[in-house]
């Protein structure tokens, strides 16, 4: 037998040292606070857990610990990581994947239509503003039809009117000027829409700005001084915050609460848009401070187009804001102004109405733009519509960038975005694109509407360009996701799942198929969807896959994602939402099934 001599008979300690080690452990682990060692708080088990990581790896059961992902895994390791005090969901083999995060949304102007009787409950004078239609020949029958229709209504009284039909509406548009508007309505703030983004304002709004202002609005005044009267739906939803709703912290707080527990019911755990108006982030920031988010929210900052008087300043010296704010709303750059609109000449021909390009050299929206490039602020929530329109904004991108000194490696930091998709990009876009950083936002609905805006002869180019995301991945290139359909996600019958497989059948919702060589598949529709938005809103390292340590958004389905039939994804429920590991909708039967509490719209 050998004997331990010298150094070595510190060996001998080694049991005793194990034990004794083990016996403080287990006294710490009595002794020690919850917060610092705790296990989690909710677990999800027996299921099909999308993570949307970078292995795609789906798991079995997760774990949540003060609203974060603690781990992904087979349902024996999760359930090692719960005690007595964790909420146990038994998910019976039902699928649960990242929530949605969707850009680009209008849910700020959705909401005062959507819950209008509500908000008119809330505020009689918007009563006023309920659409007047006005169906007219021609637009000198309407104008003679709203100059009778003016004389009846008590002076002061905002009011709007919408022009129907859409041929004369056109030409309305095209053939009066602001002052046969103003002309009719000497009385009273009036507006006249012709199309969701061709609006006459008249002069009365204009002094009713001037009020509440002390100056007019950026981009509603001519280089010559002159009151232009015309502008779209974004203005009027800055009037509607900032002149129209008298008590907008509660009011507007009701409408826009409403209408994200909506969206949080079919999916959508964090969604992006610009904010037109200050009153508007106000509204935001005081439901955040109250813990009253359903969802998180990314904005665009784009007050400075519509309540300042000289965008270009205001742009100058904003700072770039950019990721700065709160776990629920925070700021994702600067909006560009008005959709910047241009085709080729062979596009041009197909289209049923002309598109002028207005963002050509000498105009004020390319001032404009180019001066916030050029402060050094990121540019998102940006429309771009046509097959020569990339070109003009990364133009504007590349002149801007270089007269502020920039490496092509400080402008891909920007992370710059292009949104819908629409006649683009084509594979020199995708290059050119991909070298400058852009993120290409892409909306499903486009194909239908694409195919509307051109004659049969244009079709093809519906085909071969509208949202070709096959070839903006194949070319190295990013894509996030958009919507912007109120009625295909926000109404009661919407449904988020119809709407991406649009991306998987390139069907539209009139089933004509467009692009079917640009089809993708569930998994990248996912990841599209998830992982790959997080980085339009900037939270990459937070949002968009069920990773240990980011906050656990989360949706549990009725139907298996990957597998379930067309018909049967396209019909797929939400019957769990989790944003932060928190419930902000459950499906009432499931709720009583596993003992949750009832939560988010009914």
């Amino acid at each position: 037998m050998h004997r331990l001599k010298g150094p070595y008979l510190w060996l001998l300690a080694i049991p005793l040292l194990i034990g004794l080690g083990s016996s403080q452990q287990s006294s710490a682990q009595e002794t020690l606070p919850k917060e610092v060692m705790r296990f989690a708080d909710v677990i999800l088990f027996n299921g099909k857990v999308l993570t949307a990581d970078q292995d795609f790896t789906i798991a079995e059961a997760l774990a949540i610990r003060d609203g974060k992902v603690m781990a992904a895994g087979s349902s024996a390791s999760i359930a090692r990581m719960a005690d007595q005090n964790t909420r146990r969901i038994d998910l019976e083999g039902k699928t649960v994947i990242p929530g949605v995060i969707a850009n680009h949304e209008q849910l700020s102007r959705y909401a005062p239509d959507r819950w209008r009787d509500e908000l008119e409950d809330l505020e009689p004078n918007l009563r006023d503003l309920r659409p007047r239609p006005i169906q007219a020949e021609s637009a000198e029958d309407f104008l003679a039809k709203l100059e009778h229709l003016m004389a009846s209504i008590e002076p002061g009284r905002w009011t709007r009117v919408d022009v129907r039909p859409v041929n004369v509406a056109r030409e309305v548009w095209d053939n009066l000027s602001i002052e046969d508007i103003d002309r009719v309505s000497p009385n009273n703030p009036l507006m006249v829409w012709t199309a969701r983004t061709s609006v006459f304002f008249n002069s009365q709004i204009r002094q009713a700005v001037q009020r509440t202002y002390g100056y007019d609005v950026s981009q509603w005044v001519g280089r010559d001084g002159s009151y232009l009267g015309r502008g779209g739906v974004a203005r009027f939803d800055f009037m509607m915050a900032d002149l129209i709703i008298q008590e907008p912290m509660k009011s507007l707080a009701h409408a826009y609460r409403k209408e994200t527990e909506v969206w949080a019911s079919k999916g959508v755990t964090t969604w992006s848009s610009d904010l037109p108006g200050l009153v508007t982030l106000n509204v935001y920031s005081q439901l955040d401070r109250n813990g009253e988010m359903p969802m998180r929210f990314g904005y665009s900052h784009a007050m400075g187009d519509n309540g300042w008087p000289h965008s270009i300043g205001f742009y100058e010296r904003l700072g770039d804001v950019a990721g700065h704010g709160t776990p629920h709303l925070w700021s994702i750059g600067v909006s560009a102004g008005p959709v910047l609109r241009c085709n080729s000449p062979e596009l041009a021909m197909h289209f049923r109405e002309q598109v002028i390009c207005n963002y050509a050299p000498g105009t004020v929206p390319r001032a404009n733009l180019l001066a916030k490039v050029t402060a050094g602020l990121r540019i998102a929530a940006k429309d771009v519509h046509g097959d020569a329109a990339p070109d003009q904004f990364m133009d504007i991108i590349e002149a801007g960038s270089r007269a502020a000194g920039m490496s092509l490696e400080d402008i891909r930091a920007k992370r710059h975005v292009m949104s819908l998709c629409s006649f683009h990009p084509n594979e020199a876009q995708v290059g050119r694109a991909r070298r400058l950083g852009i993120i290409f936002s892409c909306r499903p609905a486009m194909l239908r509407q694409d195919a509307n805006s051109v004659e049969p002869s244009g079709y093809e180019y519906v085909d071969r360009l509208t949202a070709p995301i096959k070839r903006i991945l194949d070319g190295g290139g990013k894509v996030a996701l958009e919507f912007d359909n109120t009625e295909a996600i926000g109404s009661r019958e919407g449904n988020i799942f119809k709407e991406l497989l649009i991306l998987v059948n390139r069907t539209d919702s009139q089933g004509q198929v467009w692009g079917a060589d640009q089809a993708i598949d569930r998994r990248t529709v996912l990841l599209i969807a998830t992982r790959w938005s997080a980085e339009y809103v900037l939270r990459e390292d937070v949002l968009g896959s069920l990773e240990p340590g980011k906050w656990a958004d989360l949706l549990i389905l009725d139907k298996d994602y990957l597998a379930a039939s067309e018909e049967d994804f396209a019909n797929i429920q939400v019957l769990l939402t989790l944003v932060g590991g928190k419930i902000v909708y459950s499906e009432p039967a499931f709720a009583a099934a596993k003992g949750l509490p009832n939560a988010g719209f009914r």
